[in-house]
């Protein structure tokens, strides 16, 4: 008995030793790390914090400036990482640098008509392309190969914006020859209407909704009053979980209200599309940017929207909406959304 009392004592002490040794010396002093975590990289994961899904949970670990990136500066979901960790002095886990692999794709591109252009990294970018979001192009998609330049890029994640040279392969895609860090949207300020504003980029929360935009961002949740005056003619879907950028600013109201709001990611073009019928139902929780879970009185429906879906009758649309929709059917499959009205 007293064996086992001894065993048992020395288990914990060490266990002790384990927790608390390390936790003394984990300072945000230096970028050192003190243990090595795996996973995947989680859908919220973002140039300020990493969700890395493991076998024991969901972990939140801080991107410092002085993270190094070994393979790939990729930062996408689903991604596969090995991260050195260690605790900052304000109490979070920090990644003092990230491991994942590099493209292997070879491929000769075109470097003699090459073409530049700055846009936001979009839903839908892997480790072999980038889906980028462009004002004026609308989503071009580039692919990645061995001979890509990122060095002028500080890390590659869901919403940060970039600017990028592309070539022509000789598979006929596009492919990035380089990339670089655009300008740094978050925090930004653009003069819209006469009224000075701060762009916020965020996601779109639950119980968004009347004129009231909940949006997640990095600092915090914010609130944010959707008005007549709100241009969101490039961004009518406000769904639970889509990334946007609101441009904000205080009203006489005290309120914070959104001078425009832009997308991250865009529907891509469909053409071909035949009109069937108009059905009416609810928005879905899951809907996204470019696919409706519509509940109508005959049952549960997916529908897909493209660059070409009609809501010019409508305002801002939000998850629980109940609304009429023109479908139709492509050459794709599904059925596609033709006009959305009220």
């Amino acid at each position: 008995m007293k064996k086992l009392i001894g065993r048992t004592l020395a288990v914990v002490c060490t266990a002790v030793m384990m927790f608390t040794a390390p936790m003394a010396s984990l300072t945000a002093t230096a970028a050192t790390a003190t243990a090595t975590v795996s996973g995947t990289l989680g859908s919220s994961t973002n140039s300020n914090m990493i969700y890395l899904t493991t076998t024991t949970g969901t972990m939140e670990i801080k991107i410092d400036s002085d993270t190094t990136y070994i393979g790939s500066k990729m930062m996408l979901p689903g991604r596969s990482v090995d991260i050195g960790i260690y605790r900052g002095s304000d109490a979070y886990l920090h990644a003092a640098n990230v491991t994942s692999s590099t493209a292997t794709t070879q491929v000769t591109v075109d470097t003699t008509k090459t073409y530049s252009i700055e846009g936001t990294i979009a839903n839908g970018t892997t480790a072999d392309k980038v889906i980028l979001a462009t004002n004026n192009s609308g989503n071009i998609e580039a692919k990645v190969d061995s001979s890509s330049d990122f060095t002028g890029c500080t890390l590659i994640a869901i919403g940060r914006n970039v600017k990028c040279v592309l070539g022509r392969g000789s598979d006929a895609y596009l492919h990035i020859i380089s990339m670089s860090d655009g300008a740094n949207l978050a925090g930004s300020t653009e003069t819209i209407n006469g009224v000075s504003t701060t762009c916020c980029p965020g996601k779109v929360k639950s119980g968004s909704g009347s004129g009231t935009l909940y949006l997640s961002t990095t600092s915090g949740d914010m609130e944010i009053k959707i008005d007549s005056t709100s241009d969101i003619s490039n961004c009518k879907l406000l769904l639970t979980d889509r990334a946007v950028n609101a441009y904000v600013y205080r009203g006489a109201d005290a309120y914070m209200h959104a001078a425009k709001v832009t997308p991250v990611s865009s529907p891509v073009e469909t053409s071909g599309v035949v009109k069937l019928t108009t059905v009416t139902g609810k928005i879905k929780s899951g809907s996204t940017y470019d696919k409706l879970y519509f509940s109508t009185s005959s049952g549960d429906m997916e529908i897909k929207i493209d660059s070409n879906t009609d809501m010019s009758t409508i305002g801002a649309l939000y998850t629980g909406n109940t609304v009429n929709i023109t479908i139709g059917n492509a050459s794709d499959g599904y059925l596609h959304a033709m006009a959305i009205t009220y």
